[in-house]
Order: C-alpha cells, then sequence, then structure tokens
C-alpha cells in the first residue's frame, strides 16, 4: 500500500492505517500517516515515515507471543515454527537499517 500511494500519490485517495492499527490493539496514532507520508525515490525503493518503529512494535508482539511456545519442547514442530519466525524478525530488522 505504502509503495503503491507513494509511486501514484495522484491516482489514489489518502491511505490511512487507522482500522489496522486500532484492530491490532496499536494505541499510536502517529502510524496512521505513515502511508500518506510514504515516498518513492523513483528507483524501486520507498520511504515510510516510522516503519522502523512499527516494526519494533511488531516485533515485541510476535516475540511476545513466540517465547512460550519456543520454550515448550514437547511440541518440536511448533518450536520449530517460532525458531523460523524469529529468524524472519531478525532479517526484517536488518532490513529497515539499510
Amino acid at each position: 500500500m505504502a509503495a503503491s500511494y507513494a509511486e501514484h500519490p495522484q491516482e489514489a485517495g489518502t491511505p490511512s492505517l487507522r482500522s489496522d492499527r486500532e484492530a491490532c490493539g496499536i494505541t499510536d496514532a502517529s502510524f496512521d500517516r505513515s502511508m500518506c507520508e510514504s515516498i518513492s525515490d523513483g528507483h524501486g525503493s520507498v520511504h515510510i515515515p516510522g516503519a522502523q518503529r512499527l516494526m519494533s512494535v511488531l516485533d515485541n508482539a510476535l516475540e511476545a507471543m513466540l517465547a512460550p511456545i519456543a520454550l515448550n519442547s514437547n511440541w518440536d514442530c511448533i518450536s520449530d515454527i517460532a525458531s523460523a519466525w524469529t529468524g524472519l524478525l531478525r532479517r526484517g530488522r536488518r532490513s529497515l537499517t539499510k
């Protein structure tokens, strides 16, 4: 959504993350403007204001959900899924810092 808006802001209404944010229980309304303030560099990269902060919020929530699952050694397949998600989160963090 952010990339599409940043590439063609004149073609669509101003997007908002408000309904998604509220559905996730995130109270910080500053995320609502992230889509409409996104900027394309014209070469395939998009700057999304607040993306690192949003990823941190989501990252912390996922880690909190995965922690008890990862501790249960009786559920090997669930533990593998938790490990895979943790790896994805780490890669996502690294990609945001580039």
